[in-house]
């Protein structure tokens, strides 16, 4: 059976090209990271799935279903989680993690308000307590130029 893709709602059509960009943008800033601080290969290899190939599939995501609004909701707060877990796994590094928190708070809050913006912050929270509940909890807030 093909694979159906049908039209995706106005938030996801509009959402898709900075997620992507922004997405690419934040795997540049990891690289620069793992360069500075000696970190593991690994990182880069599930970096790269999550900031390059995860837009694309959200994206498609976001087609494939009959909901897609509901689909890109969900993607938002698939965001946040994910992303939670990114903050502590680049050391609450200050500057990009202030930037993806930022992203999410902008995001939720333009495509649902308050509540939104809540829950995807409740989501941001428990992705780095999980993950640091998993990895370890360490704290370098300090980047290089």
């Amino acid at each position: 059976m093909p694979l159906e893709l049908h039209e995706a709602h106005r938030l996801a059509r509009i959402n898709y090209a900075p997620r992507a960009l922004a997405f690419g943008y934040t795997y540049l800033v990891l690289w620069a990271l793992v360069a500075e601080r000696g970190g593991s290969a690994w990182v880069l290899v599930f970096g790269a799935l999550q900031f390059l190939a995860y837009p694309q599939l959200a994206y498609l995501h976001a087609r494939m279903v009959a909901d897609s609004k509901r689909a890109e909701l969900n993607n938002l707060l698939a965001d946040s989680l994910l992303l939670g877990a990114w903050a502590v796994q680049m050391h609450c590094a200050l500057w990009p993690t202030f930037g993806i928190l930022a992203a999410v708070s902008l995001n939720s809050a333009a495509s649902g308000g308050l509540r939104k913006l809540s829950h995807a912050l409740g989501l941001f929270a428990l992705g780095a307590i999980g993950w640091g509940a998993f990895s370890g909890y360490r704290f370098h807030p300090d980047t290089g130029p």
